[in-house]
């Protein structure tokens, strides 16, 4: 029990010093660039509630991914983003599906021209805890094929759940 409390408080303020590390060291970690062979892996949690505010959780929270910069790849293949997220040591599950449309290269030059994309989260990772996202590229079309070295990439630049 006590190897639970104390796996837990670190996770807990590794998830803080991730949430306090400022816009900018978010957006600029290699950990944050999603490609069809590395997934991009970060941790988000809800927002604490106003001071006063009701701290009661919805029954269905969201979380909103903002992509800062996209390239399509290289050979034309339609590219589909899937997130996955899990909490503590639970299984892995899977959020949600988006792709960019159109299928160009997208910078973002601030941060408020980000593209944002809100997935309803599942039941399990509606909690106040933190949640472990992970965010892939796959090929949008199962006849593709070989997912390898296509060049596609897909950084996310901020992420939090509502």
């Amino acid at each position: 029990m006590a190897s639970a409390r104390l796996a837990r408080i670190a996770f807990y303020l590794l998830s803080a010093f991730a949430m306090w590390a400022g816009h900018e060291a978010f957006a600029e970690s290699s950990p944050l660039l999603a490609t069809f062979t590395r997934p991009a892996v970060f941790v988000a949690a809800r927002a604490a509630p106003a001071e006063g505010g009701e701290a009661a959780l919805p029954r269905r929270a969201h979380v909103i991914i903002g992509v800062t910069e996209y390239h399509p790849a290289d050979d034309g293949t339609p590219v589909e983003v899937v997130v996955k997220g899990r909490v503590g040591g639970g299984a892995e599950r899977e959020v949600g599906r988006f792709a960019v449309t159109p299928d160009r290269d997208f910078k973002a030059a601030e941060p408020s021209e980000a593209l944002r994309f809100s997935l309803l989260l599942p039941g399990e990772l509606t909690t106040s805890a933190p949640v472990a996202f992970s965010v892939q590229l796959v090929p949008g079309d199962p006849t593709a094929g070989e997912a390898r070295d296509k060049g596609a990439y897909l950084r996310v630049g901020e992420a939090e759940i509502r």
